[in-house]
C-alpha cells in the first residue's frame, strides 16, 4: 500500500461556510429536483432538463458558493503550497 499511497493534500483544508449555508441548501433543493429525474431517465429531453436545472442553479447562488469555496482554497495552497499528487514513482 506505501508504493501506491498518498496523503490527502487537503485533509487540513477548512472551508467557511457560514456566509453560504442559504445558497448551499437552496442549490442541494434543486438538485434534489433534478438529479432523480435525470437520473432514472423521467424526462423526455434531458439536454432541456438539465440547461434548466443550471438555470436554477445560476439563480439559487451556484457562482456566489463557487466563489467562497474557490476564495478558502486559494488561501489555503497560498499557505501550504501547490499539492503534490505524484506517488514518488
Amino acid at each position: 500500500m506505501d508504493k501506491i499511497g498518498y496523503d490527502y493534500p487537503f485533509e487540513n483544508l477548512i472551508v467557511d461556510t457560514t456566509a453560504i449555508e442559504a445558497k448551499q441548501a437552496a442549490l442541494a433543493n434543486v438538485l434534489a429536483k433534478y438529479i432523480p429525474q435525470l437520473a432514472y431517465g423521467q424526462v423526455d429531453d434531458p439536454k432541456a432538463t438539465v440547461d434548466q436545472m443550471r438555470e436554477e442553479l445560476k439563480a439559487a447562488g451556484y457562482d456566489d458558493v463557487k466563489a467562497a469555496i474557490q476564495k478558502d482554497l486559494d488561501a489555503f495552497v497560498e499557505e501550504n503550497g501547490t499539492p503534490d499528487f505524484t506517488r514518488g514513482e
